[in-house]
């Protein structure tokens, strides 16, 4: 195996919208190697999670869509990333980006900033939640696994979905 990954499959979500107990199922960061991280789908859990929400939950729509695509290309020229690929869902975001930075780093990078680029445009409020906590960091250690990840975020998404 390399040394150096070749990219990061970076996953966030939107604040409510896949939480856990949810019947696409989760993963709960604790859980992560320990053998099976993937929380299935459990009502009470669902219905638990959803009480302790402070806020309803933050689908994307078209324009907030927009100002993400476009803020993630903004965050890659500076920080001078490659972003292989892209797919803003009404729920999660899916990014390929190619760096020397920590896949954290990037993952809070393009989260700060598109939060800061949607209220700048007042499409989110102040005090509106946008992202859940953290996301998923999938190093991609060869142009195998790079092909196949732009492969998942183009094509395996689903057909296009509305701009603003």
């Amino acid at each position: 195996m390399p040394s150096q990954p070749t990219g990061f499959l970076l996953t966030w979500t939107t604040y409510g919208t896949w939480l856990h107990g949810d019947v696409r199922g989760s993963v709960r960061r604790e859980l992560i190697g320990t053998g099976d991280p993937v929380i299935e789908s459990d009502e009470a859990m669902l219905a638990t999670m959803r009480r302790k929400m402070v806020q309803d939950p933050w689908p994307i729509d078209g324009p907030a869509r927009s100002v993400i695509e476009a803020t993630v290309a903004e965050v890659c020229r500076h920080r001078k990333w490659y972003p292989a690929a892209l797919n803003v869902r009404t729920n999660h975001v899916h990014a390929v980006v190619c760096g020397p930075h920590a896949p954290e780093k990037m993952l809070g990078d393009l989260k700060a900033w598109c939060t800061q680029r949607l209220r700048e445009r007042d499409l989110v409020a102040a005090d509106r939640r946008v992202w859940t906590d953290g996301g998923s960091t999938r190093y991609l250690w060869d142009e195998d696994a790079l092909a196949a990840a732009v492969e998942y975020v183009v094509r395996g998404q689903g057909g296009e979905l509305p701009r603003g």
